[in-house]
């Protein structure tokens, strides 16, 4: 009678700092696009996210529009498509990156090089798309940017942008050379 297999294989020393790091990662974008409700402009003009676009002024007070924006009258159906395009690029990778987490997970434990490269794949998406969502929110709301304006979610997502790619390149690191 067979009993069950145990690997003897141990898995390397050099994973626990990546999933911390992804772990870090994803409270980020918990924080930026969940806790602080995506708020990425928040001046005097305007308080802008991907769902709200409020204009504030001493006479009128503060006139919010969830559907359109002082754009949305001139450029159409355009700037709705834009919108959805920010709000997909941005809230995405709330999905990529536990999933890249659980893939590493996996892989470090399972020693399944495919399911390590699924977990990069998912980290280079997410980051790709970040980049492409805060591009085109800049773009959409050119006229209300400003470094002063930018809330601290805005910043958080810039950095988590730049954290994707440290993440993929460290979980690649760790299939190829901790094994």
């Amino acid at each position: 009678v067979a009993g069950p297999i145990h690997s003897t294989r141990r898995p390397p020393r050099c994973w626990p700092p990546v999933a911390l790091f992804l772990v870090f990662i994803l409270t980020q974008q918990l924080y930026a696009l969940i806790v602080l409700h995506g708020q990425l402009v928040s001046s005097s003009e305007a308080n802008i996210s991907p769902f709200n676009f409020c204009l504030q002024g001493q006479d009128v007070g503060v006139t919010c529009d969830d559907q359109h924006n002082n754009m949305a009258t001139t450029a159409g159906e355009l700037v709705d498509i834009l919108r959805v395009l920010v709000i997909m690029s941005l809230y995405i990778p709330l999905v990529l990156v536990p999933f890249a987490l659980m893939a590493f997970l996996f892989a470090v434990c399972c020693d399944d090089r495919g399911v390590l490269w699924f977990s990069v794949s998912c980290l280079a998406a997410s980051s790709l798309l970040m980049l492409v969502g805060l591009c085109v929110f800049v773009g959409l709301h050119f006229n209300y940017v400003s470094l002063a304006g930018m809330t601290a979610g805005y910043y958080v997502c810039v950095f988590v942008n730049a954290e994707l790619i440290t993440a993929a390149v460290l979980t690649w690191m760790t299939g190829s050379s901790c094994a």
